[in-house]
């Protein structure tokens, strides 16, 4: 069964355009692209920071997507990443933090992470490191795989 990914883009044209390219690698190979409030797998928020209301907006739609869908994997990407990366991670409502350096190897970094873990319950077991099925798994740790992107 393909996992389900969708996407929320706030911002500028530029992000708009990356969010495009970044949804078809998703889709073309073999991801579900679907629509926020279909509820998917997987949440990839592509972050704003012009302005104090442009993080505003990019905290309620996270807070949002993670009230609607707590089980949920959430990576938020982007120029907010790029400012707040601590502070979003240490708020725990998103579970991959991927800075606009990084933001190429989004897809790479989430497809090699599924293949690399034995757990079959991926939310589970990218937020937690451990499946609520007791299976032992691999924890995520995006520094390891950045050295390879």
């Amino acid at each position: 069964m393909a996992k389900k990914i969708a996407f929320k883009t706030l911002g500028c044209r530029v992000n708009l355009y990356e969010t495009d390219a970044i949804a078809s690698q998703f889709k073309s190979a073999g991801y579900d692209v679907v629509d926020n409030a279909d509820g998917a797998d997987i949440y990839v928020v592509n972050t704003c920071t012009v302005t104090n209301q442009s993080d505003q907006k990019c905290r309620q739609a996270i807070n949002q997507i993670r009230r609607a869908h707590p089980d949920a994997v959430i990576a938020a990407v982007g120029c907010m990443v790029n400012h707040r990366k601590q502070e979003m991670l240490a708020s725990g409502t998103i579970d991959l933090a991927i800075d606009n350096e990084r933001k190429y190897a989004l897809f790479s970094i989430i497809d090699n992470y599924i293949k690399l873990c034995s757990c079959a319950c991926f939310s589970c077991r990218l937020r937690s490191g451990r499946c609520r099925h007791s299976r032992p798994c691999r924890p995520f740790n995006l520094d390891r795989f950045s050295r390879f992107f």
